[in-house]
């Protein structure tokens, strides 16, 4: 057995704890309904300010239209392939990289084609109705704000008690091995899922945040340095309760008490919050450029040193959709040189998995079976036990 497990954690081992599906994100991002933009600019579940009068938010409303137009030509992209379902990921893709060819943000020549071919569908969208306050919109406006829009949707709806955490006893019992040194887990969910399950169990781990300072856990990547607790847990894509406290510094935290609007900064002194977002990766190949700057950078960094030192990861609930992590995970298992590096994927039907992986793990993924350093516990992860993974891990070793 290696001495230390790593797990790799996607957003299907929180369905089981009444955590919403990606599909479900999707359905609330395309339809609108319930969906309101608050004074300040996040949208929020909630009726519209002047819903009793029959007026829909005209933000909403907008950025739906807009959304359904991006929606037919992604749809119309992957029409070769009949498993591929469009979701809030992509939408959020395109819609950064059509405002960043318009902010001037980021140079992509490929952006100016696409926006001459939808203009003509969303030119209505630019002029503001009888009935609505803003008079006048533009293209890099409505797609900023289809970006927030997403994003908030996101948050909000994974801003949430998980209603069941047994499913993930396996964690807790791979803690619990005597013959485990040490456990990493790695996930991209934002929701707090895992968080609470280890805080319930009574398991002390190490997330990248000190201890509080007038009620914040601030980001300090260097509490990573401590041997103990032997627990570590990196949130790849952050959280829904990461917070940019004192703007300056830009200095992420924590609000202990769960309360992140108003709070004390290191001095003392009483401030409320001037971004009122959590730090999220939402989107497909744009994550990319955001693991190269600020917490996301330590955060890649920690995750490519913690892989350096486990001869072993098991992956559930994730489909192999992140580039980034995919990178990573290739070159970890590649890499071994004296000992060889075990993949145990937990999910019921791994041809399946296989099928929708992005192609630089579907390419290895035959190599790694002949080689002996991939295998299956072909269950969910509520049905999978610790001992079941174990015995995988043994007879790869």
């Amino acid at each position: 057995m290696p001495q230390k497990v790593s797990f790799l954690l996607g957003s299907g081992t929180s369905i089981p704890g009444g955590m919403p599906s990606v599909n479900q994100i999707t359905a609330k991002v395309c339809s609108g309904d319930g969906v309101m933009r608050h004074n300040n600019g996040v949208y929020d579940f909630g009726q519209p300010l002047y819903a009793h009068a029959g007026i829909p938010d005209e933000y909403v409303r907008r950025v739906v239209a807009y959304l359904k137009r991006l929606y037919v030509e992604i749809e119309q992209y992957y029409s070769f392939d009949p498993e591929r379902v469009v979701n809030y990921e992509d939408l959020y893709y395109v819609a950064a990289q059509i405002y960043d060819r318009e902010w001037g943000g980021h140079d992509n020549p490929v952006a100016q084609a696409f926006v001459d071919k939808i203009l003509p569908d969303i030119r209505a969208l630019f002029t503001g109705q009888c009935d609505e306050i803003r008079r006048e919109w533009t293209l890099d406006y409505i797609a900023s704000e289809a970006t927030n829009y997403i994003y908030d949707i996101v948050w909000h709806f994974l801003d949430i008690e998980p209603t069941d955490l047994a499913h993930l006893c396996c964690v807790r019992d791979a803690y619990q091995d005597v013959e485990i040194s040490g456990l990493d887990l790695f996930t991209l969910n934002h929701d707090t899922v895992i968080e609470r399950y280890l805080d319930g169990c009574g398991i002390k781990y190490i997330d990248g945040f000190g201890p509080p300072e007038n009620g914040v856990r601030y980001w300090s990547p260097s509490v990573f340095e401590n041997p103990l607790p032997n627990v570590r847990l990196l949130k790849l894509h952050g959280s829904v309760n990461w917070f940019e406290y004192e703007h300056e510094l830009q200095a992420i935290g924590i609000a202990v008490n769960g309360r992140y609007s108003l709070y004390r900064t290191r001095n003392g002194q009483c401030r409320q919050l001037l971004i009122a977002r959590p730090k999220l990766l939402v989107g497909t190949y744009n994550k990319m450029r955001q693991y190269t700057s600020g917490i996301y950078a330590d955060l890649y960094f920690e995750l490519r040193r913690a892989l350096r030192e486990t001869g072993c990861l098991v992956v559930c609930g994730y489909s192999f959709g992140d580039e980034g992590i995919n990178k990573q995970l290739v070159e970890w298992a590649d890499s071994a040189v004296n000992e060889k590096k075990v993949i145990i994927i937990i999910h019921p039907q791994p041809e399946c998995l296989k099928r929708r992986a992005r192609p630089v793990i579907s390419d290895s993924w035959d190599r790694w079976l002949q080689s002996k350093r991939l295998s299956f516990v072909e269950k969910r992860i509520e049905a999978a036990s610790w001992e079941e993974i174990k015995a995988a891990i043994r007879k790869m070793t």
